[in-house]
């Protein structure tokens, strides 16, 4: 797809290309002095259920790719061309500005040794920073959040849009989960402020995390109420749910509520059945969040101050299995994205030749991302942590 054509096919979406660098308007651009004293943000997105990699970063050259799926591989002239014997599907359009400005990271083979197919183990191996063969409580983003300071006299440091804590498990005090803000809000307001000091840890522990909680709900239904997104950017009709929690994280970050961790989901990918129509669903709804949640803090000018990255439990087999799906496989490309991005494909693709039991081999060991998080996006050394061994990617800009 040359220039011409992929700007006429970005018209027909009805995707605006965002300001690139340099070309932000007055009011909206921050000064370097201004950026420098703004904290950084990280926004997880879990594609749950275990996304189909081949499928969203296709290395169409690959005549192996083709032959393990015939009914399933995607064709050339539909892919978003990456280089000369790799793309992204179709329905990842809105992302291309991203890429196209140097802002999107592609990281590619993204797994671990001896990997596990079990939904649950998987992302439990993945949340918490584990080896395949040792089970850990904590989730990996525990430390740190713990090394953050706690900003504004805001006690929560973490904000977790889905069901459980994930990668923030065992930061209780200061990592709020919900679903739905305004239940969320709520209920948390019908908690008493304790003052209540005993010589039991267990209970000062509780009385400490009603105190939190109630807390938290308190400031963002204030700031929540007063704030009237001032992103110039709305939501469509029926916006999606992922589009909803980004443009709520979106807003928090521009109110800097405090929070610098967010966690938000998508899914399910788990598909055994009729992929096609259902994984290109899924990742349009994935991209059109992105985007609409890029353009809002492009147009506020924090979009240098963030870093998204998605997780997955794992990829799908190389193989197509008789049901037009993919069954559950090993590793898989992941996503890094925002202004201090180092764009571009990193790592090595995993060889469709060089299998392990039919499926991929992994060429970029997880942890090493979340290295990269800790080290060269918060500044964090962390060395007695699961991934403390592991070396960051060069994938920060340090200007």
């Amino acid at each position: 797809m040359n220039r011409r054509d992929f700007l006429r096919a970005l018209s027909a979406a009805g995707i605006t290309m965002p300001l690139l660098p340099g070309m932000a308007s007055a009011d909206a651009a921050p000064s370097r002095n201004q950026q420098a004293r703004r904290p950084r943000h990280l926004v997880l997105v879990e594609l749950q259920g275990g996304n189909d990699g081949l499928n969203t970063v296709v290395p169409y050259s690959d005549p192996d790719y083709a032959r393990l799926r015939p009914t399933l591989s995607l064709k050339r002239e539909s892919l978003l061309q990456l280089d000369e014997g790799t793309g992204l599907h179709e329905s990842l359009l809105p992302l291309m500005p991203l890429w196209l400005r140097g802002d999107l990271a592609v990281v590619q083979g993204v797994g671990y040794p001896a990997p596990n197919r079990s939904h649950f183990r998987s992302i439990e191996i993945w949340e918490t920073a584990s080896s395949s063969d040792q089970t850990l409580i904590n989730g990996w983003l525990k430390p740190v959040s713990d090394a953050m300071t706690i900003r504004q006299q805001m006690p929560v440091k973490a904000l977790v849009l889905a069901n459980d804590e994930g990668p923030l498990a065992g930061a209780t005090t200061d990592t709020v989960v919900f679903n739905n803000l305004n239940g969320f809000v709520n209920q948390a307001r019908s908690l008493r402020v304790s003052k209540q000091q005993s010589g039991n840890a267990a209970l000062n522990h509780v009385i400490a995390v009603e105190n939190t909680t109630r807390s938290a709900a308190q400031t963002f239904a204030r700031r929540l109420d007063t704030e009237q997104s001032e992103s110039g950017i709305s939501l469509p009709d029926k916006a999606p749910k992922l589009l909803k929690q980004l443009d709520l994280v979106a807003r928090m970050i521009r109110e800097d509520f405090g929070p610098q961790i967010y966690k938000v989901q998508l899914g399910s990918f788990d598909t055994h059945a009729g992929q096609l129509s259902r994984h290109a669903g899924l990742l349009k709804q994935l991209a059109q969040s992105i985007s609409h949640f890029e353009r809002s803090l492009q147009h506020s000018g924090h979009w240098n101050d963030v870093m998204i990255m998605t997780y997955s439990e794992f990829g799908r087999r190389i193989a197509e299995n008789g049901n037009a799906g993919t069954d559950h496989g090993t590793a898989a490309p992941h996503f890094l994205m925002g202004g201090r991005i180092k764009g571009g494909l990193h790592g090595q693709s995993p060889d469709l030749n060089r299998l392990d039991k039919q499926d991929l081999q992994f060429t970029t060991d997880f942890r090493e991302l979340y290295s990269t998080v800790s080290r060269s996006w918060f500044g964090q050394s962390l060395a007695n942590t699961p991934f403390g061994d592991f070396a960051p990617l060069p994938l920060v800009r340090t200007a």
